[in-house]
């Protein structure tokens, strides 16, 4: 078999075959699937077909050594018996191209339920037809509605494959009778979260409700699975009680069960766990603060530091709490650590700030030390006056005195700075000269060849200026 026709049979399954004739003498529609009892698998083909089918059946022996020769196609597809009768449910075929749940299951991502859901459905699209669900048995007891309420729309046993690939299908009916079957595999869990935000109504009642018997059951890791594709749909028209589901478990959940939940791999779970944590009053000061030093996510750090910061009673030991919020890496929590200051009559520990490389926490620095009667400006002057005397932790002085300075008085104490051996304090210098609106395109020219590509960045966004 030439690599076209391989690669056809991988992607779209064998040629179908047509069967010897319905009952009015029109001829079915071709559907990969196996015979119907008492029918002719090999009946002669009517005239008039296109010539695809002509040299589909011309190419049988062809066709039928490859199959017997690759069996690992076969497994691709679900293998023979993945083929169920005609006239099934609309499940009965489920299309070779559909996307693979074991490879979702290894991702942990919520992109990848959502995509496994519409890639499915796309290709269900092409393989599921309507009118196939009339030349199948029909059971008089049983209204389609009786089906889907008992499960019944579906075969027996399926799968997670088939059971996924259900619970995507493009009929209301299937996916309801999948949501039934999915409480038997937690694995499943993130896809019934997906259908909880379903168009159609019976569908999201059944699938809120399995949720909401599942979640307090599931370990921390399979929780956080599952509430981060219901965060990723929360957006859609019917994402709001799926979401409420989740945020009542974490109000239900212990401190160790929300920690855990802090670790969660999307950061959207992780900060619905830090609103409710803090919400709820979970944590003591020092845990906040830890979590704020310690964090990951600019959004969760932030929430925790001002909570952390509103826990320290005023004239309490500060200890470890301010050491953490100070020491911290991201900028907003220093800001935070340094403002709590100015409550706690802590005023002199803001000084050393005033020359941190980050605006916000020079902005919090100067203003707890005006609270306090210090103007913090000539401790600028006096730094930008003995240029010797910088190093890496107060290059930042020379930006400060462009934020609080005199545009007159303090210009000529910057312009000089623009030739400091050190890297830092050239940038610190035009940023401050910019604050002052003391940029000039005589002093900045030279220093767009500066081999600092710090110095030049600064220098271009103050020429743009």
């Amino acid at each position: 078999m030439n690599l076209k026709k391989r690669l056809s049979r991988i992607l779209h399954g064998p040629p179908a075959r047509l069967s010897s004739g319905a009952a009015d003498g029109s001829v079915p529609h071709a559907r990969p699937c196996a015979p119907q009892p008492g029918a002719s698998a090999g009946g002669e083909a009517p005239r008039g077909d296109a010539p695809e089918e002509e040299a589909a059946r011309s190419n049988a022996p062809e066709e039928e050594a490859a199959r017997s020769d690759a069996p690992q196609e076969e497994a691709a597809r679900g293998g023979a018996d993945a083929v169920p009768p005609c006239g099934a449910a609309p499940l009965a075929l489920v299309p070779p191209a559909a996307p693979s749940v074991a490879a979702v299951l290894t991702l942990r991502d919520p992109r990848a339920w959502v995509a496994f859901d519409l890639d499915t459905r796309a290709a269900l699209r092409w393989a599921w037809r309507p009118w196939d669900e009339a030349a199948g048995p029909a059971s008089p007891a049983s209204s389609p509605r009786e089906l889907a309420d008992t499960g019944q729309a579906l075969p027996g046993d399926l799968p997670q494959q088939a059971l996924a690939t259900a619970l995507c299908h493009p009929d209301g009916r299937v996916r309801e009778a999948a949501v039934l079957r999915a409480a038997g595999a937690p694995g499943l869990l993130p896809l019934v979260a997906v259908r909880c935000t379903d168009w159609v109504a019976p569908v999201r009642t059944r699938a809120l409700a399995l949720l909401r018997t599942a979640l307090p059951s599931l370990s921390v890791d399979a929780f956080c699975d599952v509430a981060a594709v219901v965060a990723r749909t929360a957006t859609r028209r019917h994402g709001e009680p799926a979401r409420d589901l989740v945020e009542q478990r974490l109000r239900d959940a212990g401190g160790g069960f929300l920690t855990g939940c802090l670790d969660a791999p999307d950061r959207r779970v992780q900060r619905t766990a830090a609103q409710v944590a803090v919400e709820r009053g979970v944590f003591a000061p020092l845990q906040l603060a830890l979590f704020a030093a310690t964090g990951c996510d600019v959004v969760v750090q932030d929430r925790f530091a001002r909570a952390a910061a509103v826990a320290l009673p005023a004239g309490a030991a500060t200890g470890e709490v301010l050491d953490l919020l100070l020491g911290s890496r991201q900028p907003r929590v220093r800001a935070t650590g340094v403002t709590a200051l100015h409550r706690l009559g802590l005023p002199d520990r803001a000084a050393p700030f005033l020359t941190d490389r980050a605006p916000v926490v020079r902005a919090c620095a100067r203003w707890v030390l005006r609270r306090h009667g210090v103007d913090p400006a000539p401790r600028y002057r006096q730094l930008c006056a003995e240029p010797d005397r910088f190093d890496r932790t107060t290059a930042a002085a020379a930006a400060g005195l462009g934020e609080c300075g005199e545009r007159k008085r303090d210009g000529a104490l910057l312009r000089p700075l623009l030739a400091h051996p050190l890297p830092q304090v050239r940038a610190h210098a035009v940023a401050g000269l910019r604050a002052l609106d003391l940029t000039f395109a005589n002093d900045l020219l030279p220093l767009l060849d500066d081999p600092s590509r710090a110095v030049v960045r600064a220098a271009t966004r103050a020429l743009k200026h």
